[in-house]
């Protein structure tokens, strides 16, 4: 997401709203859906539960519109006084832009695309099931634009033009409009399905009426929340096959292959990127390396990588500025950059290794982080590994704040630029590896999961889909956020006055006000002439006064 403005807007948001407690349990189920159960999910805690679908394929953006329609049985908790729902309660998005769905202006239903949000009629009551329908016509507009319906229990509520959801690179979500950094719902939700057709009136009412009937009616993927929900992807009892969503259909080229495996891992297979974009790990990217807003944290990432991408000037070297493996447009980066050696990217401290890549060869890349290794003792200690030998350690800050998942084969989604070439036997740690461990796991890349590994992905078989297989049970990685683990117990350094209360939008600084300060670090983007293309705000090929006018709306309570 190339929205450098948004992303230092985020920043309050996202300190206030994540937190170590956070919970997801299983409850009494709606009384029109699929009674045995549903998902409870805490509020403010920040959690969410993710789709495994890409927000793209559901909605595009406003470069490519697609229909959808998306319903859930929805119970809210959050009561504003009156018996109502209150507002800024949100159950179903994606990332700091995109779709968003829930409940605003005055205790009603919102459909928020980011660029345009509308909302219904009925004032929605606090602890009561209701039946939640929004669907979207790409092209069914008046005025050239889309078209957005809300029904409430089955009963059409309002019909408006709309623009699409503006671009989001992270998948759906369900519990919160923006992962991580919320604000999430609080209370209770219950078979939510996604179509990627707007469907009928008629076939609306039949879903309020009956939401086991979402399969037949042709959802594209079904949440019915009947079993106890572990870890942080949604069980989806539709079959995603069949669904137009697993990457290897029209929706979505495929961005990944199955080819020859490492000669040092498990040879039946690795996935072959195209550069187009990256497969999702599944994991939160703040449980991995921490961020500058809460802390750094341990971790260990290495993988098999084999570039077919060759420099300009013949040597036989890999090309640079690639990456195989990141966060969304800020946070960890691993990839090919300077000197056409491995490159150790933390967005504010980046650092290379020291021999040269070649171009079409198998070699083990290891990369550590010692949250508190460094030798300045405020900052941590980045090494780098080639074939498991040691080619540098560097004082290095935690990486910078990222909302998306970890993802293999890009550092920032589609945006790039991505990996072309091989990638297989990726294992993530949540710790620091020894010298001795990453010299074994080289040599036998299989004893990842006995050297501590929190994920594996081999890619011995055929990869579809967008999301990576990790080998490692979720609930044994110690990265579900219901299980206390280290990497999220360092949720914990927030401080008291950052999770007091309400986030203040804007404040960037977090002094507990919005000043003209919080503008300092777009300004520092301007005066340093560097970011240009992530700076240009209103994408007119300038980075000028003009683009801080969205942090300007924002101060002046503008959404």
């Amino acid at each position: 997401m190339k929205r450098f403005l948004c992303v230092l807007s985020g920043l309050a948001i996202i300190a206030a709203a994540t937190t170590a407690n956070a919970q997801i349990d299983w409850a009494a189920g709606a009384p029109g859906g699929t009674s045995g159960g549903s998902i409870e999910v805490g509020g403010e805690s920040g959690v969410s539960l993710d789709t495994g679908i890409s927000a793209t394929l559901v909605g595009g953006d406003l470069t490519a519109p697609v229909d959808y329609t998306i319903s859930a049985w929805i119970n809210t908790r959050r009561d504003n006084g009156f018996g109502e729902a209150a507002d800024d309660n949100w159950w179903f998005g994606s990332g700091m832009q995109g779709i968003h769905l829930g409940i605003f202006d005055t205790s009603k239903l919102r459909v928020g695309h980011w660029g345009a949000d509308q909302s219904g009629t009925t004032v929605v009551p606090a602890n009561t099931w209701v039946h939640a329908t929004h669907s979207f016509d790409a092209d069914g507009g008046t005025l050239g634009t889309g078209e957005s319906k809300i029904y409430f229990n089955g009963v059409l509520e309002t019909t408006i033009d709309n623009l699409a959801p503006n671009d989001s690179s992270t998948n759906l979500i369900i519990g919160s409009r923006n992962g991580g950094v919320g604000p999430s719902w609080d209370g209770f939700i219950d078979d939510v399905a996604i179509f990627t057709t707007q469907l009928s009136d008629a076939d609306v009412m039949t879903l309020a009426g009956d939401s086991s009937q979402a399969v037949a009616l042709g959802a594209a993927a079904y949440y019915d929340f009947e079993d106890d929900q572990t870890g942080t992807t949604a069980a989806n009892a539709g079959t995603l096959g069949d669904s137009a969503l697993t990457g290897i259909g029209a929706a979505l080229p495929p961005i990944a292959s199955w080819d020859v495996g490492a000669p040092g891992g498990t040879p039946g297979g690795s996935v072959n990127f195209d550069g187009s974009g990256g497969l999702a790990t599944g994991i939160a990217a703040a449980l991995v390396g921490g961020d500058t807003i809460i802390g750094g944290s341990d971790y260990t990432v290495s993988a098999w990588i084999n570039s077919s991408l060759e420099d300009a000037t013949g040597n036989g070297n890999a090309a640079g500025e690639r990456w195989f493996f990141g966060t969304g447009f800020q946070g960890l980066h691993l990839g090919i950059q300077e000197g056409n050696s491995l490159r150790h990217a933390h967005w504010n401290t980046d650092n290379s290794g020291t021999t040269a890549v070649q171009v079409d060869t198998w070699v083990h890349a290891t990369f550590t982080f010692d949250a508190d290794g460094g030798t300045g003792g405020t900052t941590g200690l980045q090494t780098i590994y080639l074939n498991g030998a040691f080619e540098g350690s560097f004082d290095a800050v935690a990486p910078n704040e990222s909302q998306s998942d970890l993802q293999i084969g890009s550092r920032d989604g589609p945006n790039g630029p991505g990996w072309i070439g091989l990638v297989d036997d990726v294992a993530i740690f949540t710790s620091a590896l020894s010298a001795q461990d990453v010299a074994a796991l080289a040599s036998n890349t299989t004893q990842a999961v006995s050297l501590g590994a929190v994920a594996y992905y081999d890619f011995e078989d055929d990869q579809t889909g967008t999301t990576a297989a990790n080998l490692v049970p979720v609930s044994a990685s110690g990265l579900t956020g219901t299980d206390g683990s280290p990497a999220l117990q360092q949720l914990d350094r927030i401080g008291p006055a950052m999770v007091g209360g309400p986030a203040l939008k804007g404040d960037v600084d977090l002094d507990g006000g919005v000043t003209f300060l919080d503008i300092q670090p777009f300004i520092n983007v301007l005066s340093t002439n560097s970011f240009q293309a992530e700076a240009d705000c209103d994408c007119d090929g300038d980075v000028d006064f003009l683009d801080i006018q969205p942090f300007i709306n924002i101060l002046a309570g503008q959404p």
